[in-house]
């Protein structure tokens, strides 16, 4: 039968799943190989994506309320197995797009972490339209043998070299 947006009935659930091999763009946001499940109900939409990124597995679930300019989003995620190298990068291009400048080189930063894993947790909510007037709390844990070789403190690693640390696991909320 077909819905009547007049009648007292209660909307349908429109249910999704799909998949994408390969490497594409979410909100301007590189992810590959991703699989989902999406619930459609009036103005709400539940997203559980699944994807690969900086070498490891994102999963999570994503609400979506409202349509238009006022729509929000509201997300609890977690990555496991990342390796710190493509993650920065993969933020850091994310992240000189949305200024409008340009990455020139890979900094000695994003050398030095890529033999280092990363697992992250994310619980933020927000307008759609802004990943920058996201607010929420997360979670990260670093871990790798070369970890104390990753200039953590940024410049001022480079001017304060008795602040090297012999460290191979870090966790910071």
């Amino acid at each position: 039968p077909i819905y009547d947006p007049g009648s007292a009935d209660l909307p349908p659930v429109i249910h999704v799943q799909g998949s994408s091999p390969g490497t594409v763009q979410v909100y301007d946001f590189p992810v590959s190989n991703v699989r989902f499940t999406a619930d459609v109900k009036d103005d709400d939409i539940t997203i559980a994506p699944d994807v690969d990124f900086g070498g490891g597995k994102g999963t999570g679930r994503v609400w979506l309320t409202g349509h238009g300019a006022q729509q929000a989003v509201r997300l609890d995620y977690a990555l496991k197995g990342a390796r710190l190298g493509p993650t920065a990068e993969a933020l850091e291009d994310y992240s000189a797009r949305g200024s409008g400048t340009t990455r020139t080189e890979k900094s000695s930063y994003l050398t030095k972490a890529s033999d280092v894993n990363v697992n992250l947790t994310l619980a933020a909510e927000g307008p759609v339209s802004n990943a920058y007037a996201l607010k929420g709390r997360g979670q990260a844990e670093l871990e790798g043998a070369r970890l104390s070789e990753v200039p953590l403190f940024g410049p001022l690693s480079e001017l304060l070299p008795m602040l090297t640390l012999r460290f191979t696991k870090m966790q910071t909320d």
